[in-house]
């Protein structure tokens, strides 16, 4: 079928049939990021994978030299969109690199604020290698979610709803989603 095919790189891919046509196995560390996870948790839990670890189809995958995006993935702000306008498998979230991350209204951040987010983030990981052996599902169970990891992410969450445009830290999800949206009818010209 392959070789019948009138695209060319198809039938070039029909030369080595037990490989996959389309490689994208990154080739450097990489943020893996779920494409359905529990609805209960209160975070995203992303992780950095090694190109040693295959990224199969249940993950998006990101190039995150920095940090930076890994921080804003594992924040309250970006779980708070996610649950407002993602999809579901079931009553999961779903995350879509379209749907979710591309319309998220992610500010232009000055050097400061990002260094800010980065180490906030940073923090975070930092304090899930105090909980060796435990799995991202455990560490993130509402129920049992470790106390300092809980506060890391308090942490990251001042930082980023400030620079998402919150005057100050937001009291809760709803306060969130006010300066979600806010942000987004600017950003999108569509502000009153």
């Amino acid at each position: 079928m392959r070789e019948a095919s009138s695209a060319s790189s198809t039938r070039a891919m029909a030369q080595t049939a037990w490989l996959f046509g389309q490689r994208a196995q990154p080739k450097t560390r990489y943020l893996a990021i779920p494409k359905v996870f529990s609805g209960r948790r209160e975070y995203t839990t992303c992780d950095w994978y090694t190109p040693d670890i295959i990224a199969g189809d249940k993950v998006y995958t990101c190039d995150d030299p920095d940090g930076f995006n890994f921080a804003i993935i594992e924040s309250a702000m970006f779980m708070t969109w996610q649950k407002a306008i993602g999809g579901r498998l079931k009553s999961d979230p779903s995350f879509s690199n379209t749907v979710v991350w591309n319309t998220l209204p992610l500010p232009q951040s000055d050097g400061t604020t990002r260094t800010k987010i980065v180490d906030a983030g940073q923090q975070v990981l930092k304090v899930r290698q105090n909980h060796r052996g435990q799995s991202l599902a455990d560490l993130y169970d509402p129920d049992y979610m470790p106390v300092d990891l809980r506060k890391a992410h308090r942490e990251l969450d001042k930082v980023v709803d400030v620079a998402f445009g919150a005057s100050g830290p937001c009291k809760d999800d709803n306060e969130r989603l006010r300066v979600l949206f806010d942000s987004y009818a600017r950003m999108t010209g569509n502000a009153d």
